[in-house]
């Protein structure tokens, strides 16, 4: 079957699903939906942990949470961590008969996910998890629900590590995690690619499958399970790490990109060049005016923007956004002299530093950390790609508040993408759209 750009291969609600910590006080439990004016979500009156929008989230969320619910309250204040909890949702669901879905012409379940147990079995990292998860999901499972044997239940935590998603809010930041049977990530039935041709977006925690270039056949469908900006060195051990194989797309075999993504700006004045280090040597040259510069120098101001970027990290969770804004500028102000506009430690800069702009409402600064990466995001990223189209509305968005012109283009900019990466059916598009309308009258 072939299929078009735009188009829109599956729309599937999770078999099991779990929102994060962090977003437990601000988000429904059931549906993810953060509610208008950040109006407070009451709790469940008989565990107080989780929160429901309204009676139908609740009622939907019942035959999985009225055991949940027992256990939640018995170890309160105590939560366990989001992966305990998924895990137990998802034994409560293995309890009930599970409905087959239909994918490429085959029917497949819960038993179909592979598991890569040999290999979980081979990563210490994941056996101390296995082991830590086990004693706590033991606990918080008594007199509740009855345990799996330890084969099992490692069979079990397997599938769930390599066939989860990362939930999105509209703005691509994670908000969960869920399984989607339907979706056998390391299989064939939805490859990866560091190229893909389609993309994961979600709607509350309904996840979309669509593509973003036209493809013969359903079986040629690719998507990507990592971040793409990062390099290849990264991404294939995030790739080993996590489901376990080696990627040999096109975009892994591109050592001039990667080359590109630590650059340096050339020191000679006027030249736009990327300065990277010449292969197999310690110097570092420009690439269009051969100009070299101080490898030393340039080696210690990039390990200043990663340790600035994991504290940043850091301070994201606690979402100290006043706190990332002062440091994040300062830093890309300093960086901005040294590294590429292409440099990715620089792009992760801006990132975090223009996110931490708009919570505090420092729309100057947001908008000029907007205009530096947008760029390098179509570089990188192609132009038909959801970071690219959500950057595209974040500045439309500002120019809009500042009633600055401009706005227009960078909306409708943003719809040409949305269009395609979301559909116009998603809530994303319709308020861009709304937008559009108010700018163009």
């Amino acid at each position: 079957m072939k299929l078009k750009r735009g188009e829109t291969w599956v729309k599937e609600d999770p078999f099991v699903h779990v929102l994060s910590q962090t977003e437990r006080d601000s988000r429904c439990d059931f549906c993810f939906r953060r509610p208008e004016n950040d109006i407070q979500i009451p709790r469940c009156s008989s565990c107080k942990v989780v929160r429901f929008c309204n009676r139908k989230c609740q009622s939907s969320a019942w035959s999985v949470h009225k055991k949940e619910c027992r256990s939640l309250k018995r170890v309160a204040p105590k939560i366990p961590t989001d992966s305990v909890r998924l895990i137990f949702r998802l034994l409560i669901k293995l309890e009930s008969d599970i409905e087959d879905v239909e994918v490429f012409g085959k029917k497949r379940n819960w038993a179909d996910l592979i598991s890569h147990v040999d290999e979980v079995q081979e990563d210490q990292i994941r056996l101390q998890q296995f082991m830590v998860l086990m004693t706590t999901l033991k606990s918080f499972s008594e007199n509740v629900m009855s345990m799996p044997s330890v084969e099992e239940l490692f069979v079990i935590f397997g599938r769930v590590c390599v066939n989860s998603f990362s939930i999105c809010d509209p703005e691509m930041n994670p908000i969960g995690v869920g399984v989607y049977i339907r979706q056998i990530k390391p299989c064939s039935v939805l490859d990866h690619s560091c190229r893909p041709n389609a993309v994961a977006v979600f709607e509350g925690t309904t996840l979309r499958i669509r593509c973003v270039e036209p493809v013969d056949s359903e079986q040629d469908l690719r998507i990507s399970y990592i971040d793409t900006l990062d390099d290849t060195t990264t991404r294939r051990r995030n790739l080993q790490q996590q489901y376990y194989f080696n990627c040999l797309c096109g975009e892994c075999k591109d050592s001039e990109k990667d080359l590109i993504k630590f650059s340096f700006n050339c020191t000679s004045v006027e030249c736009k060049g990327h300065v990277t280090q010449v292969p197999a040597d310690d110097r570092f040259s420009c690439d269009i005016c051969g100009t070299t510069v101080d490898d030393v120098n340039l080696n210690q101001a990039a390990e200043k923007a990663q340790k600035i970027i994991k504290h940043l990290n850091e301070l994201k969770k606690q979402r100290e956004h006043e706190s990332i804004r002062m440091k994040g500028l300062s830093c890309v102000s300093e960086m901005r002299a040294i590294l590429h506009p292409y440099n990715v430690h620089f792009i992760k800069l801006c990132d975090l530093s223009l996110d931490a702009c708009i919570e505090t409402s420092q729309w100057d600064d947001a908008l000029e950390l907007g205009r530096l990466t947008v760029v390098a995001y179509r570089f990188y990223y192609g132009e038909l790609h959801p970071s690219v189209g959500i950057l595209l509305f974040k500045i439309g968005k500002i120019l809009s508040y500042l009633a600055d012109r401009e706005a227009l283009q960078f909306l409708k900019q943003a719809a040409t993408v949305l269009r395609v990466t979301h559909g116009d059916d998603h809530s994303l598009y319709k308020d861009l759209a709304q937008l559009i309308d108010q700018n163009s009258n």
